[in-house]
């Protein structure tokens, strides 16, 4: 298992969220939902980043990484480990001894979970604890004391006094778990307390990100209470929506989730190995880099409206061009096959007048694979490629 700086690390990376086991149970998010989703963001990104607590916290994270290795064996899922610790089982060891509520179960089943990441995890990014707890807490704090900010406005009515010992408990707390900001806001937040929980859920999810130096990618839930402008110091753009926007984009091609069911995640790992795939990758994160630059969407203050309604124009509007050019190729395709027949007719017949028909169909049969090759050079096609690869594998599966 290699040890890495973060920095090493290319690629687009994303910061899987969802492998949160508060989050499954809050969202009530299936084992079916968190397979899907995992495929759809192998097929969009380079790396899926990890927090290690969260493959130890959550069953159903852990189940689908046992039941599918090569995640971790490939490098595609990355796992990040406090810089502490010398492997998964220092890492087990250290949080039981810092009294992590995650952790104070059955202490053989998380043994051998560390065991197994031991074993498969090709690479771990290490990162240091205090700097991201500290700036998880500061950031919270920050917001509570700003009476403009959107956590505030949204704790109107709550007693002054009851504001300052909650903010003097939260500054004044070494070590923060979203498990003590729950009972400190139960105890002084009476019938607002959900507000500050879903809150520093959001704050936690940013910051792990960005110490992970990704894009989160949250579940549209959080939002729902005040989704408008969140306003962070974390500089972490985040993504919502962007899995159902592919979802829809595949489904323009005639990809649905049923396709998408049939392919595993081995064929979905090999696929991403394909240049068309790769191609793919690189074609959709240039298109979301281009809604942002044109929606002008800055680093602090995340219009996530208007940053989802720039980023479906963009991809429909690409999409609607790929179609175009797919149309354009198929008539240059029909016709280069009709010229290639013709050719074919006249030159066989000429050498051999007793050839039959079944033999020349036989023979240009060869010219497809000609064509799709043409295509996959064309430019500006990469989704509906990628699209029609995946309908041929679940056709195979």
């Amino acid at each position: 298992m290699d040890k890495i700086n973060i920095k090493e690390l290319g690629g687009f990376k994303v910061y899987f969220t969802e492998a949160d086991d508060l989050g499954q149970s809050l969202y009530a998010i299936h084992k079916s939902d968190l397979t899907l989703k995992l495929k759809l963001w192998l097929l969009l990104s380079d790396h899926i980043m990890l927090a290690g607590s969260h493959i130890f916290e959550s069953e159903l994270t852990a189940d689908i990484l046992k039941e599918n290795p090569l995640l971790l064996e490939t490098g595609v899922i990355v796992p990040d480990m406090r810089d502490e610790c010398g492997d998964f089982l220092d890492f087990v060891r250290l949080k039981q001894e810092e009294g992590d509520p995650g952790f104070q179960k059955d202490s053989r089943k998380l043994m051998e979970m560390a065991e197994f990441l031991n074993n498969h995890t090709r690479q771990t990014v290490l990162w240091t604890a205090q700097s991201v707890r500290g700036a998880f807490r500061d950031t919270l704090v920050k917001d509570l004391l700003d009476k403009d900010s959107v956590l505030r406005r949204k704790l109107i009515g709550v007693d002054i006094d009851s504001l300052q010992k909650l903010t003097w408990e939260l500054g004044n707390t070494a070590s923060l778990s979203r498990k003590l900001i729950s009972d400190l806001a139960k105890r002084y937040l009476w019938r607002k307390e959900a507000i500050l929980i879903k809150y520093a859920n959001i704050l936690y999810y940013l910051w792990g990100a960005a110490h992970l130096e990704s894009e989160p990618a949250l579940h549209y839930e959080p939002f729902t209470w005040g989704r408008d402008k969140i306003i962070t110091s974390t500089k972490a753009l985040v993504r919502t929506d962007e899995l159902p926007l592919f979802q829809t984009t595949l489904d323009e091609f005639g990809i649905s989730n049923e396709v998408l069911s049939k392919l595993t995640i081995p064929v979905i790992l090999e696929l991403r190995k394909e240049e068309i795939a790769k191609r793919f990758r690189a074609k959709w994160h240039r298109l979301i880099e281009q809604a942002r630059i044109s929606g002008k969407i800055s680093d602090d203050l995340v219009e996530l409206q208007n940053l989802e309604g720039k980023i479906m124009e963009v991809i429909r509007e690409a999409v609607g061009e790929e179609k175009r050019k797919r149309k354009r190729l198929q008539e240059g395709k029909k016709w280069l096959s009709i010229g290639s027949f013709i050719t074919s007719v006249i030159t066989s017949f000429v050498n051999n007048p007793a050839i039959g028909l079944a033999t020349l169909l036989i023979e240009l049969s060869a010219i497809d694979p000609f064509l799709s090759a043409l295509e996959r050079k064309f430019g500006g096609t990469e989704i509906s490629l990628l699209s029609t690869r995946l309908q041929d594998l679940a056709s195979e599966a």
